[in-house]
């Protein structure tokens, strides 16, 4: 992915202050208050409430991005959100796309911090295709959002001895979510974390150690890292999100 130039926070009413390019032949510009609607729309219609968190737009309009908090029925967010989002842009530098994360985050080197659930390009049939895309993608994160949630529930109850710690920190290094100073990091935001909801010796907190330390790294990918990460530590608790998703499906 191109880097983001999304470093102003505007309102709703600002994403439209900027007049949308032409479409050609080949190119159908989509306006950013539209998706915005039409991610609204694709909420009500999956009985879903997206609420906006914020909204950041490239200086002359040409990308922006939109970040909602998403609400659920039985979905607990006291101790991890659930967030979702769309990017959008004029200059075909990237596709329309949505997004979704605990916390949706723009890293300092302009990369997106979020999981990419879908991605349209801006063909003439965009806007025919991105209702049905955009709801089909806001189901898709609520089954993963809620599939999480066992994930956290089986990671605290998991107990980590400080072997098994040491062993995960170097099965991260081996794997390349970590770079030697990111290694350190971790270690160090594990043995004494921030907040004392991680001074259990759990998987959980050993969770929050990595992704405290990718939060706080200029790292190119940190999504797909994250996922690497997520395999190793399902791989130590037993957790098979596959196995979950399947139930959930029957």
């Amino acid at each position: 992915m191109a880097k983001l130039k999304l470093s102003n926070t505007v309102t709703l009413a600002q994403l439209d202050q900027h007049r949308l390019p032409q479409a050609t032949e080949t190119f159908t510009p989509v306006a950013h208050r539209q998706v915005h609607e039409l991610f609204q729309q694709a909420a009500g219609i999956n009985s879903q409430a997206v609420k906006p968190v914020w909204f950041k737009q490239a200086p002359n309009g040409e990308v922006a991005m939109g970040c909602y908090d998403l609400t659920l029925p039985g979905l607990d967010t006291t101790e991890s959100k659930a967030q979702v989002g769309w990017l959008n842009s004029w200059d075909k530098s990237v596709s329309a796309r949505v997004f979704m994360a605990e916390e949706i985050r723009i890293c300092s080197n302009g990369m997106v911090f979020a999981i990419k659930v879908v991605a349209r390009k801006h063909t003439p049939e965009i806007l025919n295709d991105l209702p049905g895309l955009i709801a089909r993608a806001l189901g898709d994160a609520e089954r993963r959002f809620v599939g999480n949630r066992e994930r956290i529930r089986i990671y605290k109850e998991t107990t980590l001895t400080d072997a098994s710690a040491d062993h995960l920190l170097m099965e991260h290094w081996r794997r390349g979510v970590f770079g030697d100073r990111q290694l350190k990091a971790a270690h160090d935001e594990y043995r004494d974390p921030q907040h004392a909801a991680f001074k259990p010796r759990n998987v959980w907190s050993f969770h929050n150690a990595v992704t405290e330390t990718l939060k706080r790294s200029i790292v190119f990918d940190a999504p797909h890292l994250t996922t690497v990460s997520n395999d190793l530590l399902d791989s130590f608790a037993g957790f098979d999100e596959a196995k979950l998703a399947f139930a959930g499906s029957n």
